[in-house]
């Protein structure tokens, strides 16, 4: 039984890629809602696989909603696939799985002033995800919050005075979990 091992993001054994996307240029609605609707029923094919396996760990990618956090994407993904979604989050409290988001593709670097705003609104949505899903505040987002420069205390300081938005800090905070793997980033 491997209820604390699990993996990230792509089963490999598996023909279930959760991951399709598109170039920005070709990034329409409509293909971000077509994309979106091949990744989600996959998900569902990769929670099925690890139930199967008894994995019960897993990082979904943080590629499942096409540039959810770009301008060009203005679908109200969470409650157009709102059914969808809350299967998907049945399917994993069911089961027991714990699940987790990989960090964002573009790690988002909230200490940085220049690419704050963006990159919280890259965390939000990963946890308007997870709410989505419904699977509880022990479902977490796992990020690099960037340099350490003055120490790990002030890296997390700023992090926090930069997420900004006390409404959303609230509802990322409670997912939020740091990666460490670096000794010049926290």
């Amino acid at each position: 039984m491997l209820r604390h091992l699990g993996y990230v993001a792509i089963a490999l054994s598996i023909d279930a890629p959760t991951n399709r996307t598109c170039r920005l240029r070709n990034a329409t609605p409509a293909r971000l809602r077509a994309l979106i609707a091949e990744n989600l029923p996959n998900l569902e094919r990769v929670l099925a696989y690890n139930v199967t396996l008894d994995v019960r760990l897993y990082r979904i990618t943080s590629d499942i909603v096409p540039f959810a956090s770009h301008p060009v994407n203005r679908l109200e993904w969470w409650a157009e696939f709102a059914p969808s979604l809350a299967h998907l989050g049945r399917i994993i409290r069911q089961h027991g799985m714990r699940v987790s988001m990989s960090r964002p593709v573009h790690r988002p670097e909230l200490v940085n002033p220049a690419v704050a705003s963006a990159a919280a609104d890259e965390v939000v949505w990963h946890v308007r995800f997870l709410d989505a899903l419904g699977v509880g505040d022990d479902a977490r987002i796992v990020i690099h919050i960037g340099s350490i420069a003055g120490g790990r205390e002030a890296a997390i300081a700023r992090f926090a005075h930069r997420l900004g938005r006390p409404r959303a800090a609230a509802r990322v905070l409670r997912h939020l979990a740091r990666a460490t793997g670096s000794r010049r980033s926290t």
